[in-house]
């Protein structure tokens, strides 16, 4: 079962697990800590980060991480930020580029949509210490 409709049969038991926060930038990540523009900082291996189409880079990139004509955050196929594994990005902010897309994905919401439930299924199968498998848009 994909983990979107886990979340969706049993909300309750998927938003004990989720803390959100109210206004509160992420300022920065160094591949240990995530900084805001608060006092809070969260220790994490792993970042999900999301912004819209000129969506901001979070400090602490590698300079390759950024692609220089489109400034989104370049990924492999399985949306891992390029010399961070343990960073995702999907959606407006990514730049995966591949065979059917040399320059990166179209920023719509189809392939927004598509990365992010695929990214959960892979985020799953890491848990799992399975096999990742590469996005393909379709």
């Amino acid at each position: 079962m994909k983990l979107i409709h886990k979340a969706l049969l049993t909300p309750h038991k998927f938003y004990k697990a989720v803390n959100i926060l109210k206004n509160i930038r992420v300022t920065g990540y160094d591949g240990r800590t995530i900084t805001t523009n608060s006092e809070l900082s969260i220790e994490s291996a792993t970042v999900i980060w999301t912004a819209g189409v000129m969506g901001e880079h979070p400090k602490g990139l590698p300079p390759l991480a950024i692609d220089g004509r489109s400034h989104r955050i370049r990924t492999n196929e399985f949306n891992q930020v390029v010399g961070l594994p343990n960073v995702f990005a999907i959606g407006d902010v990514a730049q995966m580029e591949g065979r059917e897309y040399p320059q990166g994905h179209p920023q719509m919401a189809q392939p927004a949509i598509q990365m992010g439930n695929h990214l959960a299924e892979n985020l799953q199968r890491l848990l799992a210490g399975t096999q990742m498998r590469p996005f393909e848009y379709t």
